[in-house]
């Protein structure tokens, strides 16, 4: 390692990690490091009987440039190594500068995800790899990094949602995004495309935050939900038009905020969710103009907008990836039948998590498979096609599994729009706490990150789809005169008065 590459720092790595994992990963990892020149800074070399543990912790974190964290079983739920992250962490906050390299060991994306999404999101070396590609992996992270701290302003966001919980593993689909977005046409940069429910939208809102963070749009980064086409209740919304221009009146927030960010002298994202129509006649509308506006659109149409567009057809999810989502929901083992039932789900994240979310209460995977006659191939039927009826067979199953007041409560969720809704409305729509357990219970409804103690939730349009043209029309009006009543005492209870 040259001197350059070593700015006032006394060790190049500080190594976090449980003690159950030293023998078997740790030494010899360390010893691979130092064989390649790495100065190290671990525990049983650097503390002795009578040390404070934490000034001895603290110590050896600010005097090294990176924390190489082995994340495993054991690790994320000891107390000194969780304590040993979020340092590295509030250091990357302070300086800028990336400082922490996380390392799997025998623990799976999901459970990782879940324990820490921050940690989760970040591109990890895997011990599986062997010690020799890690070893490397962490030479070449020290080696590429900037010597001197960046501290990036954070881009300012307009209705874009926080990153979602559901969201796994697609580290490449995230740098292939990325990529498309920085360095593409300055007018148009990226459209994700693939299945409703395959993750476009939490991969586009996973990407924005990233971007967001990272300062890349110092114009702003905006999301509105394309799907009717029209965008002006999006721009005319509290969260997009009324932190744009909030001096201006609802009636003319629209085409004041469009104007608005059409002259701004910087690049601006412009992030259009579940767009239907890409034509040189038929577009959502109405759009800012200049070539500050980087659009990013996710659309179930593959090739939608031609050459406008850079094309990205989001993967399904790889094996690994698909395993961990399945079983990670399900929270046990639910052998025999595994292999069998990821071949037919084919790696679409939502058709595994209601998988998961049903094999939770009982049931294996065989049984499961043949509950919802599912078929990996079948000779003539479309990819889409054999998807859909894929995710209406789960639901299906998960439906005659509810009781009547579960199913009201679901056909009253999928009353609201795809969004983030709040408490209140829901209890005054007769959408209680008990009603939104029953649906978490098999994941109809979920909670965006960062939303968990305000008790908010929102449903997958696939949800939504299924309750509206499969259940009894009986039970499906029931919920709709519960959802009108609602609105009715919500608006009277904030003082609005009706027309």
């Amino acid at each position: 390692m040259s001197d350059s590459s070593r700015p006032c720092y006394d060790f190049d790595v500080f190594i976090s990690y449980a003690s159950e994992d030293r023998d078997g990963f740790v030494t010899p990892l360390f010893n691979e490091l130092e064989g390649r020149g790495i100065r190290i800074w671990v525990d049983y070399g650097q503390i002795e009987l009578g040390d404070s543990l934490r000034q001895k912790i603290d110590d050896g974190l600010t005097r090294s440039r990176f924390g190489v964290v082995v994340l495993s079983p054991h690790s994320i739920e000891e107390f000194w190594t969780t304590l040993e992250w979020d340092a590295l962490l509030s250091l990357e906050d302070a300086t800028g500068q990336k400082r922490l390299l996380p390392v799997t060991h025998g623990l799976g994306h999901v459970q990782l995800t879940k324990r820490s999404p921050i940690i989760g999101g970040r591109l990890s070396a895997a011990s599986f790899d062997g010690v020799n590609s890690v070893a490397a992996r962490i030479v070449d992270a020290i080696q590429s990094s900037p010597s001197r701290p960046t501290n990036p302003t954070r881009s300012k966001t307009y209705g874009l949602p926080r990153p979602l919980s559901g969201f796994a593993g697609r580290l490449h689909d995230i740098e292939r995004a990325k990529t498309a977005i920085l360095q593409g046409d300055t007018r148009v940069s990226a459209s994700i495309s693939g299945l409703a429910g395959i993750g476009k939208t939490a991969l586009a809102c996973e990407l924005a935050n990233r971007l967001a963070s990272e300062g890349q749009f110092p114009g702003g980064i905006i999301w509105l939900d394309a799907g009717s086409g029209d965008l002006r209740a999006g721009w005319s919304s509290e969260r997009v038009g009324g932190k744009l221009i909030p001096t201006a009146t609802l009636k003319e927030r629209a085409s004041v905020a469009v104007r608005y960010v059409s002259n701004i002298q910087a690049p601006v994202l412009l992030v259009l969710d579940n767009v239907v129509d890409w034509t040189s006649s038929k577009q959502p509308c109405p759009l800012p103009q200049g070539r500050h506006v980087h659009l990013l659109m996710t659309t179930r149409e593959a090739g939608l907008g031609g050459n406008d567009f850079q094309q990205l057809a989001l993967d399904v999810l790889q094996p690994d990836e698909a395993r961990d989502l399945l079983l990670d929901t399900a929270g046990r083992n639910v052998e025999p039948g595994v292999e069998d039932l990821l071949e037919a789900l084919d790696g679409h994240a939502l058709a595994l998590e209601l998988a998961g979310a049903f094999l939770k209460e009982e049931g294996t995977a065989a049984e499961y498979l043949s509950t919802v006659d599912l078929e990996s191939h079948e000779e003539g039927v479309s990819s889409r096609a054999r998807y859909e009826r894929t995710i209406s067979r789960a639901l299906r199953a998960i439906w005659e599994r509810l009781d009547d007041s579960a199913r009201t409560a679901w056909c009253i969720a999928a009353q609201f729009e795809p969004e983030s809704v709040g408490v209140v409305i829901s209890d005054l729509t007769g959408l209680d706490g008990k009603a939104r357990r029953a649906l978490r219970r098999y994941h109809l409804i979920g909670t965006p990150e960062g939303e968990v103690g305000k008790e908010r939730w929102q449903m997958h349009r696939l949800v939504q789809a299924f309750v509206q043209h499969e259940s009894r029309q009986n039970t499906l009006e029931n919920g709709r005169e519960r959802f009108r009543e609602g609105l009715v005492a919500y608006t009277r209870a904030i003082g609005m008065t009706l027309g």
